[in-house]
């Protein structure tokens, strides 16, 4: 956003030992058993969740805490919903977005 990068995988996420730490605190080796193919499944399920679920839905999958990003940055939520994730997002790049959105 604005030439920043506010969620950089594997960046974000490399642990002390060399591997890649998710949310959860669980570590795989980098870069032979990462979860590139687990981030790609998420976004996908995603992408196919009704507009009506959107803010209700539990991604069980999002060990990156990925998904109020994607809600933040999605426009299929409109201002009033967007409002409510404002409100129970802790989410430091999510409520970047929210605060662009807005302006």
């Amino acid at each position: 956003m604005d030439k920043n990068v506010i969620w950089d995988y594997p960046k974000d996420f490399i642990a002390g030992n060399g591997g890649v730490r998710n949310f959860h605190g669980e570590t795989c080796w980098y870069p032979y058993l990462t979860d590139i193919c687990s981030i790609s499944d998420l976004l996908r399920e995603y992408i196919d969740t009704p507009k009506a679920e959107l803010l209700t839905k539990q991604f069980t999958s999002d060990k990156w805490g990925l998904v109020n990003i994607l809600r933040a940055a999605d426009r299929r939520i409109g201002m009033r919903r967007l409002d409510q994730l404002r409100r129970k997002t802790h989410n430091i790049a999510a409520l970047k977005i929210i605060a662009r959105r807005s302006e």
